[in-house]
C-alpha cells in the first residue's frame, strides 16, 4: 500500500511491517522512533543531505539504503526483508536501542539559554 500526504505518519506506523521511504528529517525520525524496518531511498536534494542521513541510519542497523536508480535492488531488498522476520526484528531492535539514547533537546536548549 502506498501512503502519501499524511503528516505526521507516526500514529499509523504500528500497523506497518516494512517501509520504503525517502529520508527527509521528519520521516527519518518517525520511522526510527516507531521501530519500523525501513528501506531508505535518499532523494537528491541540495537543501537536505538525505544520503548522509540514510547511511548513518544504515550504519546504526536501523535501515537499508537503496539508491533510487536501482529498482532491481529495491525489489530484491523488499522481497528479502518480507521473507526474513529475523532481519526485520533486528532492525526494529536497533531502532529501539538507538532512540533510547535520545535526549530532550528542549531542556538542553533551555539550560544553555538560562546559563548564558
Amino acid at each position: 500500500t502506498t501512503v502519501s500526504g499524511i503528516f505526521p505518519l507516526y500514529p499509523y506506523l504500528a500497523a506497518v511491517d516494512l517501509a520504503v521511504t525517502s529520508v527527509g528529517y521528519n520521516a527519518a525520525h518517525e520511522f526510527t522512533a516507531s521501530g519500523v524496518p525501513t528501506i531508505l531511498v535518499p532523494a537528491n536534494n541540495v537543501t537536505d543531505d538525505q544520503r548522509a542521513r540514510a547511511h548513518a541510519m544504515q550504519d546504526a542497523g536501523i535501515g537499508i539504503v537503496v539508491e533510487a536508480d536501482r529498482p532491481e535492488a529495491l525489489q530484491e531488498t523488499v522481497e528479502r526483508l518480507l521473507d526474513d522476520e529475523n532481519e526485520r526484528a533486528a532492525m526494529e531492535l536497533a531502532a529501539r536501542q538507538y532512540t533510547a539514547t535520545w535526549t530532550d533537546g528542549a531542556a538542553e536548549a533551555a539550560e544553555l539559554i538560562t546559563t548564558a
